[in-house]
């Protein structure tokens, strides 16, 4: 794509990237989706880790959604902006939860904790902790508990993030 001269920054109709797509691709370990990846990366690519869609949804919102902790560490190392929200207010580490990704809860958790955002909330007034609760995964509850998450802030309609466990969705964030 990039030697026949094709601008890697090309927009689709929803405002994305090819990286955008390479990145959110869920087939985690292939070679397709992590050397596309990796070539995006490199010196031919020079990708922007932190352009927004029509929907404010950064690469690191996508990464969060796969199997991947490598994607969302190489994201962060590649200097993804841990306080990027979509345009309904939710972070790397909401949208981790809501799509149940265990895995890579820790991750965004450990950075964002670090930086105080931990209570960020979203369009609905709820903080990561109420989609951890709400995803029925206790391994992230259990990180947000380890590192201090307020387990009694309320969201717009007064439920805290333990009133959320009763809320067990079936949802892709896609």
């Amino acid at each position: 794509m990039l030697e026949l001269g094709i601008d890697a920054s090309v927009r689709n109709n929803l405002g994305q990237t090819p990286f955008h797509i390479a990145v959110g691709r869920r087939d985690q370990n292939s070679w397709y989706t992590n050397g596309r990846l990796e070539f995006l990366l490199g010196s031919n690519g020079n990708p922007d880790v932190n352009v927004a869609d029509n929907k404010e949804i950064c690469p690191i919102h996508l990464a969060a959604t796969t199997l991947s902790e490598h994607r969302v560490r190489r994201m962060f190392n590649e200097g993804a902006d841990s306080k990027a929200l979509t345009i309904g207010g939710q972070s790397a580490i909401h949208i981790a939860c809501r799509t149940r990704q265990s895995n890579t809860v820790g991750l965004p958790t450990e950075l964002c904790i670090s930086e105080g955002q931990s209570e960020i909330l979203d369009e609905e007034g709820r903080t990561a902790l109420h989609y951890a609760c709400r995803s029925g995964r206790t391994e992230s509850v259990k990180i947000f508990f380890g590192v201090g998450a307020d387990p009694y802030v309320t969201d717009h309609k007064g439920k805290a993030p333990l009133d959320a466990c009763a809320e067990l969705p079936d949802e892709d964030y896609r």
